[in-house]
Order: C-alpha cells, then sequence, then structure tokens
C-alpha cells in the first residue's frame, strides 16, 4: 500500500469516527447494492420494451458479474490477500465484515458500479445516478473502515472495465440483432 492510498484512506476513517452521521455510513454501505439491484429492475421494466430486449440486458448483467466478480475480483483477493484497515491499524470500523477476506479489490464496488453502468448503458442519466449512488456507498465502506481507498478505485476499474469490454466485443453486436419494438419515450 503507497502514502497516497493510506494518507486518503486514514482522513475518510476519521469522517467516520465519533460522529452522530455513524448510521449513515453503515447504511450507505449496507444497503445501496440492494437499492441499485431494484433501481435496475426498475429501469429495465420501464424503458424496456419486448422480453428480449429485457432478458439481454439481465443476462448481460450476469454474465459481467460473472466475469468482474467471480473471476477477477476473487482471484485477485486471493493472490493480493491485503488485510482489512480495521485489522491492519487495530481500531473499530461502524460494522463488521468478514475480518479474514481479501480486502483488496472491493467485491461490493466491483457489484455496484458493475450494476451502474449496465443501467447506464439501458439509460444514461439514470445511469449516472446510480454511479453517483455508487460512489457514494463505495466511499461510505472507507469511512466504516472495512476497506482502504485503493480497493474502491481498484473495484471501480474493474467494474466498468469489464462492462466496457463486454459491451464493445460482444453486447453491441447482440444488441443490433435483437428485435426490437419501438422505444418508449425517455
Amino acid at each position: 500500500m503507497n502514502a497516497f492510498d493510506s494518507a486518503i484512506s486514514e482522513w475518510l476513517f476519521s469522517l467516520g469516527s465519533g460522529g452522530s452521521f455513524s448510521w449513515m455510513w453503515v447504511l450507505l454501505a449496507r444497503l445501496v447494492i440492494y437499492i441499485l439491484i431494484i433501481l435496475f429492475l426498475i429501469v429495465i421494466a420501464r424503458y424496456r420494451v419486448s422480453i428480449k430486449e429485457r432478458l439481454f440486458f439481465v443476462l448481460f448483467l450476469l454474465f459481467q458479474f460473472i466475469i468482474s466478480w467471480g473471476l477477477i475480483t476473487q482471484s485477485l483477493s486471493y493472490f493480493t490477500a491485503r488485510i482489512r484497515p480495521f485489522s491492519a491499524l487495530s481500531f473499530e470500523p461502524l460494522f463488521y465484515t468478514l475480518s479474514h477476506t481479501a480486502a483488496f479489490p472491493s467485491g461490493h464496488t466491483v457489484t455496484m458500479f458493475g450494476i451502474a453502468a449496465v443501467i447506464f448503458l439501458i439509460h444514461k442519466k439514470t445511469g449516472l445516478w446510480a454511479g453517483a449512488l455508487a460512489l457514494l456507498s463505495a466511499l461510505s465502506r472507507v469511512i466504516s473502515g472495512v476497506h482502504w481507498f485503493g480497493d474502491i478505485v481498484g473495484g471501480t476499474v474493474i467494474a466498468i472495465g469489464v462492462v466496457y469490454i463486454l459491451w464493445q466485443l460482444w453486447g453491441k453486436d447482440m444488441w443490433k440483432k435483437i428485435p426490437r419494438e419501438e422505444e418508449k419515450s425517455m
């Protein structure tokens, strides 16, 4: 871990220590992932007309999740075995997570930004809001003391990178082959 990552992380940890907003950081860190899943379902129900279009995006999301979280994140976690901040610095986190699991990259961040990126492919404006919500949640995981700043940066890069590569290599071509009814107005 470099000094920059450590300095930013420790500053963010200080935002969560002893404040009256501790409950807010925990709420953001733990629940936003579920809000994003519900938002994804609402977006595909509202802006995709045909069942084939909806199924395409559900399968695309699942496929990117298998690659970004299942393959890349789990492999990096195994090989880097980065210790969590509350264990490394011996402080009490705002909530407990499995201390024996590696911190890098943040699996929650990979999942949240993967969902936000797929929402962005469907509806740009909603996708930007989903990305902002994912960023707020990822930062709250650092403030809560369960991740280093570099963990969430790594998770963000993995998620957005995998969605982009999959869309370029496979998604765009498959999307063009799906017969569509006229889209609902945005």
